[in-house]
């Protein structure tokens, strides 16, 4: 009973207990989990305009504003942990930013400037810059996964 209460009490006083208690499993991430991420390009036609997953071009360069690795400041990247490189800025389809919310097919994807850990002060922010999706939509891009400049061989 005082384990209960004990809990109970945690949650009251602290701001983001949920994310806190997902991360371990990564049902949630912060910023500092930050990856490229590719859009998939499996194109619909609709209406004669190509959409991705309800994305057309012209949301995909709005989305692109906002989740790259450059749109963080040098002190951003530091006070955040976040190392990351451009290189992938280059494709259309790539991503950069971190799941806020990743159990279940629908995902919630952030850009890294936008904070989930910090509880009600940024949850507005996060409604108006965060996109949910289908997990399908989005695969990770590991660093050696693809070559986006091609090499000297």
């Amino acid at each position: 009973m005082i384990a209960f209460f004990s809990l109970l009490l945690i949650v009251i006083l602290s701001e983001n207990f949920s994310v806190r208690m997902l991360y371990p499993v990564r049902f949630t991430e912060i910023p500092q989990n930050s990856s490229w991420y590719l859009l998939h390009n499996n194109f619909q036609q609709n209406n004669g305009l190509q959409e991705t997953s309800g994305i057309d071009k012209n949301d995909l360069f709005k989305l692109k504003q906002k989740f790259k690795c450059s749109v963080l400041s040098e002190k951003e990247k530091v006070e955040k942990d976040i190392t990351c490189s451009s290189i992938p800025e280059q494709r259309n389809n790539a991503l950069y930013g971190y799941m806020a919310w990743n159990l279940g097919d629908t995902k919630v994807f952030c850009p890294p400037t936008v904070e989930n850990n910090k509880g009600k002060k940024e949850a507005a922010k996060l409604a108006t810059e965060c996109i949910v999706i289908s997990g399908k939509f989005l695969q990770i891009l590991n660093e050696n996964y693809i070559d986006i400049m091609p090499k000297e061989r």
